[in-house]
């Protein structure tokens, strides 16, 4: 089982190709009489973190900075094709959300790759600090004392405070930029002018994706049947994985590999478990989750169960970081007080998980239709017009509609889990996606959005990745 594995090491791609060098290099009249700015974007950025000391965060969406725990961020930049001595350098970077300060210091070693583990190269003396600062501005550091002529420049930005986020990343409308001012000289004609790199437009917030969670069908048992007129309208008008699979036959350990990147070797390891989970990281970045648990009685609910609900869907409560937070735990409130009338009010946080029960997920059959598949399809034609209608949804919001588990012993990598449905719902998403996966990819797919860590089988590239239908 790929669950028991609890590797943190990512496998991602370097981003270092896709941020290309964004140099300017001036025609000869403007390197003898300009003094406009020349942008230069990052040919390489990323972070390391002592929380995930072997991860590849080279794929994460945003550069992060903090002390609790250790997360340092590398930028390098090439400067060519000026002629003349520098008027001074600023280092620009956009804060995706506030923070109580940066510092920027130079690193000698730029052999870096965007693929590097945690420490990093470690960098020199501080050349530049900034105080508070808040979300959704650009933020400067004058570095004119580093980057003093043509060449190749590292810095590395740190901070004393915990969870900032330092800034988004190269390829992105809101990229680094190291700002070169050249110095002017006499000439016999006016030099023409350079226009600087555009003013970025502000990145919008964090990306909304909802995980829906059905129940125990195989896939040829809701796509294709007359049971479920309203999923199957779904899986044409957006996109379907077609071989996508879950990772045991044991509704918690597939929850839990959702949310975790492992079964946490359930059932011989009893939980709690101390291990993180995807709603740990987005609370560390201040990204706000909500799980909504159709039948539970109240916020935090420690019982087995009530109703039509049950704790092993739920898998939040297996993990001690988020019951014994009250801020985590919450976070896990009921279905039927709150659902609605967050996405109604847009109050909806941008990370929401969603489990019916037992009569709504397809466990079981229930009346009034006494068919699971047709009471779960019902159910979904229901609840779903809210979320579409909503400005949650209208926020570029993704709906990821999966199963726990199939019928059969179907899987991949080691998988046995069936062969599940899996829908996913956006402005974007269309047509069968056609990649083989399971719930690690799907679990991959999110934490790639949200610009997090991998947890653990979620790093391995054979367990699929879902993003492409998103």
């Amino acid at each position: 089982m790929r669950g028991r594995d609890r590797r943190i090491a990512a496998t991602l791609l370097s981003c270092a190709a896709a941020a290309a060098v964004a140099v300017v290099a001036l025609p000869s009249a403007a390197r003898a009489g300009t003094a406009a700015p020349v942008g230069a974007s990052p040919d390489a950025d990323t972070y390391v973190t002592a929380a995930f000391p072997t991860a590849n965060n080279g794929s994460s969406t945003t550069l992060r900075v903090g002390a609790t725990p250790t997360r340092v961020s590398y930028l390098r930049f090439t400067v060519q094709g000026l002629a003349v001595p520098f008027a001074g350098a600023t280092l620009q970077l956009y804060a995706t959300a506030g923070g109580g300060d940066l510092s920027v210091s130079p690193v000698a070693d730029s052999t870096w790759t965007n693929a590097m583990a945690y420490p990093g190269p470690t960098p020199g003396a501080v050349v530049a600090t900034h105080g508070a600062f808040a979300a959704s501005t650009w933020q400067s550091a004058d570095v004119s004392s580093v980057v003093t002529g043509n060449g190749t420049y590292s810095f590395a930005v740190t901070s004393a405070s915990s969870g900032v986020f330092a800034s988004s990343r190269a390829g992105t409308a809101t990229a680094p930029q190291l700002l070169v001012t050249p110095g002017t000289t006499p000439t016999p004609t006016p030099a023409p002018t350079v226009t600087p790199s555009p003013t970025p437009t502000p990145k919008p917030g964090p990306p909304h994706v909802m995980v829906i969670v059905m129940e125990n069908q195989e896939y040829g048992a809701v796509i294709g049947s007359g049971a479920a007129p309203y999923i199957n309208s779904l899986a044409t008008s957006y996109a379907a994985a077609t071989s996508w699979f879950a990772v045991q036959h044991n509704s918690p350990t597939d929850y839990l590999a959702l949310i975790s990147g492992s079964t946490q070797n359930l059932p011989a390891t009893p939980p709690p478990y101390s291990t993180l989970t995807v709603v740990d990281e987005l609370a560390g970045e201040g990204i706000g989750w909500r799980a909504y648990m159709e039948d539970m009685p109240s916020a935090c609910f420690r019982g087995g169960g009530s109703g039509g609900y049950v704790k092993y869907h739920n898998p939040f409560m297996y993990f001690s970081s988020i019951v014994n937070t009250p801020s985590q735990c919450n976070s896990i409130v009921p279905f039927a007080t709150n659902f609605a009338s967050d996405l109604g009010a847009g109050t909806a946080p941008p990370f929401l998980f969603v489990v019916p029960s037992l009569c709504n997920d397809m466990h079981d059959s229930c009346l009034p239709l006494g068919n699971p598949v047709a009471q779960g399809d019902q159910w979904l034609r229901t609840q779903l017009p809210t979320v579409l209608q909503s400005s949650w949804y209208r926020s570029g919001g993704v709906v990821v509609i999966t199963w726990d588990e199939g019928t059969t012993r179907a899987g991949i990598n080691q998988g046995s889990g069936g062969h599940v449905p899996t829908v996913v719902i956006s402005a974007d998403a269309h047509l069968a996606y056609t990649q083989a996966g399971d719930h690690y990819g799907t679990l991959r797919a999110i934490e790639e959005v949200y610009g997090v860590g991998l947890l653990g089988a979620s790093a391995d590239l054979a367990n699929g990745d879902l993003r492409a239908a998103f």
